[in-house]
């Protein structure tokens, strides 16, 4: 997990005359890559599986409160720019785990194998970005930027494999599982405002832009494959299941606004914009085998899903 604070702040200054230009700049850039995996093997049962856990809560704050200034240009700009990479395999398998999945070989008279292969990643970005300009007397001769903006990104790649092979002279059963799985939510806070809570707020520029930016984009891959075989001189079975599931959020507030202040501009721009994209690729398989003298029995099944939710909060005036 990762839960930082970045903040640039003028508070209580005063200018004498008209200064320079102003520039007020608090930036984020973390970044998660985690790379997790399971892997297992047993004499007539293996287990496999691999789990990941990202967490990224960070406040970014660009600020002027109870300041009185007079300068050329202005900036107050908060940027958000981090995400979570994540890669995430499971297989499992009896006797022995082969590189591309896991297999188990058993060759004796009554043999039941079992294997099961899992992933499942959870991935989360919750940021509060925010520039602000409060209880302040902003004079700007040129133009003035109150800049929020947030770039958050996943991206996920989650699989779940399993093999199982079941030989013998007598019966034989050969049962496989595989899953994989994720949750990945983005659920932001990014506001640019000029506010007055305390004292008279004022800002005067010749162009004053006040904008609040969203990009935030998430990308899945997620796939369970599982393979059963069953074979032998008397009566033979084989069951194998792979299922992948992807569910996806991003929800958040985009915001700019000026409350109970003061604003002087000969153009002034007051924007809360959202780009936010998802893309979910889910895909499961499964194959069952089964023969032998005294009769088979085969059954396979496969499912996958995903549900993808953009559902953001945009405000301005």
């Amino acid at each position: 997990a990762i839960k930082n604070m970045a903040e640039a702040k003028v508070s209580g200054a005063t200018t004498t005359g008209t200064a320079g230009n102003l520039s007020v700049q608090a930036q984020d850039n973390s970044n998660i890559f985690a790379l997790s995996g399971g892997f297992a093997g047993g004499k007539t049962a293996g287990f496999g599986a691999g789990l990941a856990l990202n967490n990224i809560g960070n406040i970014v704050t660009a600020l002027v409160e109870k300041a009185s200034l007079t300068v050329g240009e202005t900036a107050v700009t908060a940027d958000s720019t981090g995400g979570v990479t994540s890669i995430v395999a499971g297989a499992g398998g009896a006797k022995k785990v082969a590189l591309a999945g896991s297999l188990g070989i058993n060759n004796i008279s009554n043999q039941i194998t079992a294997s099961i292969g899992g992933s499942v990643a959870i991935n989360r970005i919750a940021n509060a970005i925010m520039a602000r300009i409060e209880n302040s007397k902003l004079t700007a001769t040129g133009k003035a930027d109150v800049f929020a903006k947030s770039a958050a990104s996943i991206q996920a790649l989650t699989v779940g494999i399993s093999a199982a092979l079941a030989e013998s002279s007598g019966t034989s059963l050969g049962l496989a599982g595989a899953g994989a799985g994720g949750r990945n939510e983005i659920r932001n806070q990014i506001e640019a405002a000029i506010v007055q809570t305390q004292q008279p707020t004022e800002v005067r520029a010749a162009n004053l832009n006040l904008i609040a930016e969203d990009t935030s984009r998430i990308s899945v891959d997620s796939g369970g494959v599982a393979i059963a075989i069953a074979a032998g001189q008397g009566s033979n079975a084989s069951t194998s299941i792979g299922a992948s599931v992807a569910i996806n959020e991003i929800e958040n507030v985009i915001r700019s606004r000026v409350a109970t202040a003061r604003v002087a501009a000969a153009n002034l721009n007051v924007r809360a914009r959202s780009n936010s994209t998802v893309e979910a690729l889910t895909l499961a398989g499964s194959a069952s085998f089964s023969g032998g003298q005294g009769g088979g029995v085969a059954i396979g099944g496969a499912g996958a899903g995903s549900r993808n939710t953009i559902r953001n909060n945009l405000g301005g005036g």
